[in-house]
C-alpha cells in the first residue's frame, strides 16, 4: 500500500496579497488559499493517482507551478501537469493536476521543487 504525501512550492506574486494574506479582518476574496488532494490517497503498485493543487488569490495575482515533481524510482510521472484558470473581478484561481505511478510500497513523500 502505498500512502502519498504533498510538498508543494509554489510562488504567487500579488501585490496585496502580503498585505491581505495575514490581515484578520480582510476579505476572504483578498486572502491567499490554497489546497493539496491526493486520489485516490492509497494505491497499489504501478496503480496511478492524480495529484490536484488549487490555489486562490486576489485578482491580477501571478501564479506560478512547478513542471513536474522532483521524482526517483519510487514514483513516475505518467502526464504532464495539466493547469486550469478562472478568474473575475475578485479572484484568480487555478489548479494544476499532475498524473502519476507509484512503483514501490510504503509511505511516498512528493517534493516539487520552486517554480
Amino acid at each position: 500500500m502505498i500512502v502519498a504525501a504533498l510538498l508543494l512550492a509554489m510562488q504567487v506574486a500579488s501585490p496585496q496579497a502580503s498585505a491581505a494574506q495575514g490581515a484578520p479582518g480582510a476579505p476572504a476574496t483578498q486572502r491567499l488559499q490554497a489546497g493539496i488532494t491526493v486520489q485516490p490517497e492509497t494505491v497499489t503498485v504501478g496503480s496511478h493517482f492524480v495529484v490536484t493543487a488549487r490555489v486562490r488569490a486576489p485578482e491580477g495575482s501571478t501564479i506560478e507551478w512547478p513542471t513536474a515533481p522532483d521524482t526517483s524510482e519510487t514514483i513516475e510521472i505518467v502526464s504532464s501537469r495539466a493547469v486550469d484558470s478562472a478568474s473575475d473581478s475578485l479572484v484568480t484561481e487555478e489548479t494544476a493536476r499532475w498524473r502519476l505511478a507509484a512503483w514501490d510500497t510504503g509511505t511516498a513523500t512528493i517534493v516539487f521543487d520552486d517554480a
